[in-house]
This record gives C-alpha cells, structure tokens and sequence, in this order.
C-alpha cells in the first residue's frame, strides 16, 4: 500500500481485533482522536464558537447525547438584550447556567484554559487539556487494542502545535482547520511491532529490507 492509503488496512484489520504496528500512514484528520483534539482546540482558540463546543460535548471525550445538549441550551436564560435570539450554549455561557454535571464540569475545566491560552503555548495548553480531560485513559477504555495508535495519534497532534509560540492558538488552529477541510495527508503517529503484532509497511519503505 502507499502511504495514504495504510489507513485502510489498518481499519480493516483493527475491526478484527488483530494487534498492528505499521509505518506511520497519512491519514492523522481521519482518526477520532485527533478530530476530537481539534474540536477542543478550537473551543479553545474562540469561545464564541458553539458549533466546536457542541462537536466536544457530544463526542466520545465527553459523550453527551443531542437531547442531553438541547436541553442544556433550551434552559439557557434569554438575553435580555436580544430577546428574540437563541440562546448558545458556548464557553461564554454562564457556569450558574448550566445544570448538567458532567457539561457544567467539562465546561469550567475549558473556561479555565480559555483565560490561560494568553500566557502559555498551544502545545502546553492542549497537554494541558488532554490531561484535565483524561484524554489518555478515556482513549484506552474506548479504543481497546487501539490504545496505543490512538494515543500516538494525540502525541503527533501536539507535535504539530509546537511550533506556535504565546499566543500562537489562533493561528495554529487556523492552519490545522485548512489542512483537515482540504485532506492533506498528515502523518500518523508511530507505533513500533510488539510481540505477534502485524507490521504494515509500504513498497517504497520495504525496499532493501529482508524479513525471516
């Protein structure tokens, strides 16, 4: 297979619980993990943004149901001066707001690094998120044999952010938006074979190379 096409062999042989540890694909803005990292970072990057928020709360970081988040913003209080517009459930929505435990909770925990994305780097600030969300754990309950991919994948997210100084979140998460919405081939995190696990390799990486 090429680069840009591993994705495909691992999906199939992940959905058979077959253990993989193949050269790292190109397929990073497909995985899960890394677009839920991307809904969090822009949350993080515009508090204004409901629709990121929504993508967060329902997503398997956070895992509420679309009646769960309608019916948090159908209990928002109407703004007094625009009464006739919707209330958004966004991270510019009041704490006191919110009854739902697990969205008032996620909700502070992001409220909290919006005020610290002024004075730290994207890439701290989203280690920073991971942790406080226990992306880690929750990444290897859900994903099983996968774990460890998936965790990789977060690694090489981050990675990508290091180059963004202070300040930096905007255009960081700017960048990565453009290169999702028009699928440029990003790689993967790499996960080294362990034990009995099938490596993937492509033809261009395999020349040269001689297996037992």
């Amino acid at each position: 297979p090429t680069g840009t096409e591993l994705w495909r062999y691992e999906r199939a042989l992940e959905q058979r619980g077959l253990p993989i540890a193949s050269q790292a694909g190109k397929g990073l803005f497909r995985r899960q993990e890394v677009q839920d990292m991307l809904a969090l970072a822009r949350v993080l990057a515009d508090a204004g943004d409901s629709l990121a928020l929504g993508a967060l709360m329902r997503g398997p970081l956070v895992g509420l149901t679309e009646e769960e988040l309608l019916d948090i913003t159908a209990a928002l209080p109407q703004n007094l001066e625009r009464p006739h517009a919707v209330p958004r459930f966004s991270l510019l929505t009041e704490l006191s707001d919110v009854t739902h435990p697990i969205a008032r909770r996620t909700l502070s925990i992001l409220q909290d690094l919006r005020w610290k994305s002024r004075a730290t780097t994207p890439a701290l600030l989203l280690a920073e998120a991971a942790e406080w969300l226990a992306v880690r754990p929750i990444l290897a309950a859900r994903e099983g044999d996968r774990s460890a991919r998936a965790a990789a994948n977060v690694e090489a997210f981050l990675e990508r952010a290091r180059p963004y100084g202070v300040t930096g979140l905007k255009r960081f998460v700017r960048d990565i938006t453009r290169d999702w919405s028009q699928g440029v081939p990003s790689n993967e995190g790499r996960v080294d074979a362990e034990g009995d696990a099938i490596e993937i390799i492509t033809i261009h990486s395999a020349k040269g190379l001689e297996w037992p």
